[in-house]
This record gives C-alpha cells, sequence and structure tokens, in this order.
C-alpha cells in the first residue's frame, strides 16, 4: 500500500518499516505524500488530525481548531 511513498510511524516500531525498500520512512511528526498522509503516534495526533482539516477547510480554520484544542 505504501510502496513508492513517503511516511512516517511511530517512534517504538523503530526500523519496522526500513525492511521494505519500496518505502521512504522519514522521521517526521506527520508525513503527507500524494494521496496519503500518516502520523508518528499519540503525540503527533493532533497534528495528524489537523493536517486533513487544513487541506479541506484550510488553514486558518485549522489553526483555530488547534488553539480550541490546546
Amino acid at each position: 500500500m505504501l510502496d513508492g511513498d513517503k511516511a512516517t510511524k511511530h517512534c517504538a516500531w523503530g526500523d519496522s518499516l526500513r525492511v521494505y525498500p519500496e518505502i521512504s520512512v522519514l522521521d517526521e511528526g506527520v508525513v503527507v505524500d500524494r494521496n496519503r498522509i500518516t502520523g508518528g503516534g499519540i503525540t503527533a495526533g493532533l497534528d495528524f488530525a489537523l493536517t486533513p482539516s487544513a487541506e479541506v477547510v484550510g488553514p486558518p480554520v485549522a489553526q483555530a481548531r488547534q488553539l480550541t484544542a490546546e
């Protein structure tokens, strides 16, 4: 499913995705690559949730939602 894509993973999974050479694994909280969004775990959860929100309703609304959640 992720062949040829960039992705991230939860830090507890270490190099688990790196055994798949077709996936470019990045050490980031959220990675958007074309029509795929991957998140790096619970601490990236809010960023992961707000990323598609910003795509749908725009960054200002997503930022307002972030401030409300904080």
